[in-house]
């Protein structure tokens, strides 16, 4: 009986062994899988054509694709130690703090539009942002797009919107927007 115990034993261990194997197999399966999503993403955020930028509850850049360092003109390396206010024009920075305020209150998308101003790379440049607060509402994630094309179609006159607006504002809203070279 102590033989048959003994190999009672090393079957129910075997069979466990194996039922762990393919466990271990599923997980390799399922990372290899997420890394490949997380790749595809990366790929997707960092090479996207427009700035992706997202600020701490203060304004400071914690993260940004390669369109918005080439966007702001900046190494990615020091993100962290610049907030983006100095990079919109004086002019602007009343409806930049307004919308920054608005993103981390709500949990809705917010708009503007603004123009930063010129670097040593570029002339000063009008942006449409979007921006949304991540679930702990400390984060701002923006979307920047670069207007000044559409702009200069116009022969210089834009619509700008030097104040803050949901993602569907009322017809009044857009009635009163200012004309501004």
């Amino acid at each position: 009986t102590e033989q048959w115990e003994s190999n009672r034993l090393v079957h129910e261990l075997q069979v466990h062994q194996i039922e762990l194997e393919m466990i271990n197999d599923e997980l390799r399966l399922a990372y290899d899988e997420a890394d490949a999503v997380r790749r595809k993403y990366v790929d997707l955020y960092e090479f996207a054509p427009f700035a992706c930028i997202t600020l701490d509850h203060e304004g400071y850049i914690q993260q940004l694709n390669i369109a918005g360092s080439i966007l702001l003109g900046m190494q990615r390396s020091k993100k962290q130690l610049v907030r983006f206010e100095s990079y919109v024009d004086p002019e602007f920075l009343p409806a930049f703090a307004r919308f920054h305020k608005e993103v981390l209150l709500g949990k809705r998308t917010e708009e503007c539009e603004l123009r930063l101003m010129a670097t040593s790379h570029r002339p000063a440049t009008w942006v449409h942002i979007q921006g949304i607060t991540d679930e702990s509402g400390l984060e701002c994630r923006m979307v920047l797009i670069d207007r000044s094309a559409q702009n200069r179609d116009k022969g210089g006159v834009f619509d700008a919107v030097p104040h803050v607006h949901g993602r569907h504002p009322p017809a009044a809203d857009h009635a009163q927007q200012s004309t501004q070279p």
